[in-house]
C-alpha cells in the first residue's frame, strides 16, 4: 500500500509541469488539494514510522522526508497567490516566445 501511494505521489509531481502548461482553473485547486493530502498521509506516517521497530536510520530518513514534504506543502497552502501565478506564468503551449 505505501509503495503505490509513492508511486501515485511520484507519478503526480513528475506530470506537475506538464499539467502546468495546460491548466486552467483546476490547477490551483488540484495543488492545494495535493499538498494537503500530503501533510495528512505524512502527520500520520510519522507517527507510525516513530513508534514502529524499524532501525533508527530508517527512522531518521522518514522524518527527514516528512519534515520536507510538509514544510514544502504547508508553503504552497499558504501561497494561494503563488500557485495561481505558477498558472499564469506557464508557457501557452502555442506561443513558445514566452519561456
Amino acid at each position: 500500500m505505501a509503495t503505490a501511494i509513492a508511486l501515485l505521489f511520484l507519478g503526480l509531481a513528475v506530470s506537475i509541469p506538464v499539467l502546468a502548461r495546460r491548466a486552467d482553473r483546476w490547477f490551483p485547486r488540484a495543488m492545494r488539494f495535493l499538498a494537503a493530502l500530503t501533510v495528512a498521509w505524512w502527520s500520520v506516517r510519522l507517527f507510525t514510522n516513530l513508534v514502529s521497530d524499524e532501525t533508527v536510520a530508517f527512522k531518521v530518513v522518514h522524518t527527514v522526508l516528512a519534515f520536507g514534504s510538509i514544510g514544502l506543502a504547508v508553503a504552497v497552502l499558504s501561497r494561494r497567490v503563488a500557485v495561481d501565478e505558477v498558472v499564469r506564468m506557464a508557457p501557452s503551449s502555442g506561443n513558445p516566445s514566452t519561456i
